[in-house]
C-alpha cells in the first residue's frame, strides 16, 4: 500500500479510473464465481 492513505488513493482513481474500478470489482466478481460453484456444488449433491 502507498503512503500517504486515502489521499493517495484518491489521486490514483482520478488518475486511472478505469483500472480502479477493476481492482474494486475484480474481488467482487471472484466471490461471485465461487459461491455460484459452491452452491451449484451443494445442489447436485443435494440431488443424488
Amino acid at each position: 500500500m502507498k503512503e500517504g492513505g486515502k489521499g493517495s488513493r484518491l489521486e490514483e482513481f482520478i488518475a486511472n479510473p478505469r483500472g480502479a474500478l477493476w481492482r474494486l470489482a475484480l474481488p467482487a466478481m471472484i466471490g461471485m464465481v465461487v459461491t455460484a460453484a459452491i452452491a451449484g456444488l451443494c445442489s447436485c449433491v443435494r440431488l443424488q
